[in-house]
Parts: C-alpha cells; sequence; structure tokens
C-alpha cells in the first residue's frame, strides 16, 4: 500500500510529548496503528486522532519466531506491515529494525520520520526537534544526532 505507515509505540509517544505528532500524517497520508500499540500509547495519547485507523492485528499475523523476542507492539508493527505491504514501519528498538529489514520491510525511526518531515519543508529545522526530543528523554545517541543534522545541512560534517 502506498503512503501508509505503520509506527510503534515509541514513535507515537515521541512525537506527541514534543508536539509534533501531527508531522506524521503529513509524511504518511494512511497511518495504520496495530490495536496493541494504542493500548501501549494510551496513557499519553488517550484518544487516537483522527487521521489513525487502528487495526486488531491477527494472532497469526506476526511472525510466530518473534514471539518472546519482541513485545507485543513491535510484533504487531511487523506483521501487519508485512499483510498490507506498507510503505514503512517506524521502529525504534535496533533489534525490531533488524528484524523488520531482514523482512523486506522499508524501515525508518523516529529521527528519520522528523528528517523527512524537514525535507518536505513540514519542519523549517531539525535540530530543534532533535533538541525536543533529547529534552523528554527520548534515547538518541550522540551519533545519530550529529549525521541527522549533517544530512539535514544543520552541522558542518
Amino acid at each position: 500500500m502506498t503512503d501508509v505507515v505503520v509506527p510503534d509505540s515509541s514513535c507515537l509517544i515521541a512525537l506527541e510529548q514534543i508536539g509534533l505528532l501531527w508531522l506524521l500524517p503529513e509524511v504518511y497520508p494512511r497511518v495504520l496503528v496495530p490495536a496493541g500499540v494504542a493500548t501501549e500509547v494510551r496513557p499519553t495519547i488517550s484518544e487516537p486522532r483522527r487521521w489513525m485507523t487502528v487495526v486488531h492485528v491477527n494472532a497469526a499475523e506476526p511472525p510466530e519466531e518473534m514471539t518472546g523476542v519482541f513485545g507485543l507492539g513491535e510484533r504487531e508493527v511487523i506483521g501487519l506491515a508485512l499483510t498490507i505491504r506498507a510503505s514503512a514501519v517506524v521502529l525504534d528498538d535496533r533489534d525490531a529494525r533488524r528484524w523488520a529489514t531482514g523482512l523486506g520491510l522499508p524501515v525508518v525511526g523516529t529521527v528519520g520520520l522528523l528528517a523527512r518531515a524537514r525535507n518536505a519543508g513540514h519542519l523549517s529545522r531539525l535540530k530543534p526537534a532533535l533538541d525536543q526530543l533529547r529534552a523528554s528523554r527520548f534515547f538518541l545517541s550522540e551519533r545519530l544526532y550529529r549525521a541527522a543534522l549533517v544530512e539535514a545541512g544543520e552541522a558542518a560534517p
């Protein structure tokens, strides 16, 4: 499915905390949120936004070998994305990203999503958003922070 993204809870929570959740449908017009992820984010995002479609994922959809390795959210994100052939999954967990990539899914993280939003003109600068992420206690390594700023042309290589 073109322009369909399946985000994990870390992305939704982080973007909500820094007031930039509205960017997600600007970058990807269709946002499908697995029911397990919707449950995980409920303390932060009490009601799904109009542009979010909550999807109940069949227990058979996440690959069985993922059980016990990843949380329900990651399993449902990957399972749903495989089923619908999503344009991308938004995952921040390194192991889940590797797994999804190994299954042929296009993977982007929260930082990559913000970079895409900036490149599409939805953010004038990337650095303030990354600084807000850091201030919200979102884990963002110095290496990724610098690389994102360099790629955005906001820091020297």
